[in-house]
């Protein structure tokens, strides 16, 4: 059913897109985000409430929330911490630096972040019950695991490099010369988040065999570990304070290595060996895509084929270097494409 959770957040991000760019053009300042957040959330919920048939009845059980509370108030607490610790460091940046470093900052965080949260959740919003129903089959889950950290990354990885090799243009393009101080930010955020997308598959896997424990408790460790670096840097610039962000994922990385293979038997050698041929790829593909930069063309121009440019060396790659994940995203296309030629 998760076609009809797309249709309700694509009309939702489609009207509320609206909303807030006529807003924004009329004058209405910050409340254009305002409106722009709250349209898109209630168009979701009015699509969904449409779609979906299920409702809720006047009906509770105590000893179901007892069981499941458990269970999902680590994950829970883990959310909720994930969310106080990213605002506080947009509220330390806030307070020491200017409103103008903050809005470089967190806009710089947002392209990466966009491009990872919604193809990783959607992976593991899929993954995490496949996983919870195989979760007695170890070597299954296992199979899935490195399924889903294959694809992510092969996914996911040449989308972040290749936005950190054309980060001067797409911004010059898309948010214009006065954003050129995002620059920076946008780089550090797309290497920044590269750890992230193969830690998903890894907490659903945790999660989906029972081991929220696990998950919660590393997840406390890297956020104890990521505070005493924010002490430390804040006060000497938002470059500091992005290093130290990188160090405390680094930290994080190593402790979910240590936790898939301790109770995943996902061994070492195997996490690299699934990321290799992924990272020598978009390798492969960025340096050319970044020095496209240095062509002397007009933005838009460079842009478009650095774009051409990345995804033609990095499709002759996969072909040549025969990477699986090449072919289960062909199929995939392959599947739709007949899909719209029938319609």
């Amino acid at each position: 059913m998760f076609k009809k959770y797309f249709w309700s957040t694509f009309w939702g991000t489609l009207v509320s897109g609206v909303v807030g760019i006529w807003m924004a053009y009329m004058g209405f300042g910050v409340w254009a985000l305002v409106a722009q957040y709250m349209t898109n959330t209630t168009i979701d919920t009015i699509v969904l409430f449409i779609t979906v048939h299920w409702r809720p009845t006047l009906q509770f059980s105590f000893e179901r929330v007892k069981k499941l509370f458990r269970y999902g108030w680590k994950i829970l607490f883990e959310g909720v911490s994930n969310t106080v610790h990213g605002q506080l460091v947009n509220l330390i940046i806030g307070k020491v630096y200017t409103s103008a470093d903050l809005a470089y900052y967190t806009k710089g965080q947002q392209f990466p972040s966009l491009i990872v949260t919604n193809i990783t959740s959607s992976i593991g919003s899929v993954l995490f019950p496949a996983m919870a129903d195989e979760q007695d089959d170890k070597e299954r889950v296992l199979t899935m695991l490195r399924k889903a950290v294959r694809l992510s990354s092969y996914v996911v990885f040449p989308m972040l490099i290749g936005l950190a090799a054309a980060a001067r243009p797409f911004i010059m393009v898309v948010l214009t010369e006065k954003w050129e101080e995002t620059i920076p930010f946008l780089i550090a955020f797309c290497f920044l988040n590269l750890p992230t997308v193969g830690m998903i598959p890894r907490h659903q896997a945790l999660n989906g065999t029972g081991r929220s424990d696990v998950f919660m408790n590393e997840h406390i460790v890297a956020r104890i570990v990521s505070i005493i670096l924010i002490v430390f840097t804040y006060k000497i610039s938002i470059l500091a304070i992005l290093i130290g962000g990188t160090l405390s994922t680094v930290i994080l990385t190593a402790i979910i290595a240590f936790t898939s293979n301790k109770y995943n038997g996902y061994k070492y050698r195997d996490q690299v060996i699934d990321v290799l041929p992924t990272i020598i790829g978009c390798l492969l593909m960025g340096v050319p895509v970044y020095f496209i930069s240095y062509l002397g063309l007009p933005d838009i121009i460079v842009l478009v084929l650095q774009v051409i440019v990345g995804i033609t060396i990095y499709v002759v790659y996969s072909q040549l270097a025969h990477i699986e994940e090449f072919d289960i995203c062909k199929k995939y296309f392959d599947v739709l494409l007949g899909k719209v030629r029938r319609k």
